[in-house]
């Protein structure tokens, strides 16, 4: 009987847990696909970013090892930092190149640490819930333009809310 009474309490908070983290991950987020396929997803922070961040919330790797920015630096990878300007909610993107005293290579092999690389301002977004829009920028560096889309609640693959729907 007290095995019984132990096991519903475990399974119990297991419910409770999962379903807490359900919630946890159904805020408005805004989702950087690449290829057609969810890469990475960021929700709005208060505030917006530092003028020379050294970070980003999120970034995709660029799978080409050849990429370069008009300045010469290799391009590892897009990111994105969103944040709410009043009911606005703005992305700005950032090629991922190499930091000051890095080598000037493609920095996404096996064991470079993710400190090799510092975001670059690239462009600046608005985007509402439920729009979809490519980082047309990406095509001055010679690539398929990866998509941000902004979902108000649901995680990547779900059904779309009516908000979301085209």
């Amino acid at each position: 009987m007290r095995s019984n009474v132990t096991l519903c309490v475990v399974l119990a908070a297991l419910v409770v847990g999962a379903t807490a983290s359900l919630h946890a991950q159904q805020g408005p987020t805004v989702h950087l696909d690449s290829g057609g396929k969810p890469c990475v997803g960021a929700g709005p922070r208060a505030a917006p970013p530092p003028q020379a961040p050294e970070w980003v919330p999120a970034s995709c790797v660029v799978s080409r090892k050849d990429v370069r920015d008009a300045s010469g630096q290799f391009v590892s990878g897009i990111g994105i930092y969103v944040w709410r300007d009043g009911a606005v909610t703005r992305v700005r993107i950032y090629t991922m190149v190499p930091a000051p005293g890095a080598p000037n290579r493609w920095l996404n092999e096996r064991g470079d640490d993710s400190k090799l690389q510092r975001p670059k301002f690239l462009a600046d977004y608005t985007i509402a819930a439920g729009e979809s829009k490519p980082i047309v920028e990406m095509k001055s560096l010679g690539v398929e333009p990866m998509i941000l889309r902004f979902t108000s609640g649901a995680m990547p693959g779900a059904m779309p809310t009516p908000a979301e729907r085209p």
